[in-house]
């Protein structure tokens, strides 16, 4: 059985190494929200976790030209 994460849950975690990042934009703007952060990461949660969640993340990172994404994705607890 698939069991769904708890609400809040952490799902993945978006880094950016910032020295090879020249922002080509192929990531859909991924890289401006993580400069945004306080902590120079994204956090994908269970419940809030937007259309696509972890897949469309992977996606972005793999477009990027300079491999400056970077996803963690926790095991289980």
């Amino acid at each position: 059985m698939d069991e769904r994460p708890d609400a809040g849950a952490v799902l993945a975690v978006v880094g950016i190494d910032a020295r090879r990042c020249e922002m080509h934009r192929q990531c859909e703007g991924l890289s401006d929200a993580i400069f945004r952060s306080s902590e120079q990461r994204v956090v994908l949660r269970a419940g809030d976790d937007p259309p696509g969640g972890v897949r469309r993340m992977e996606r972005l990172i793999r477009s990027c030209p300079m491999g400056a994404l970077e996803l963690d994705i926790p095991g289980p607890e």
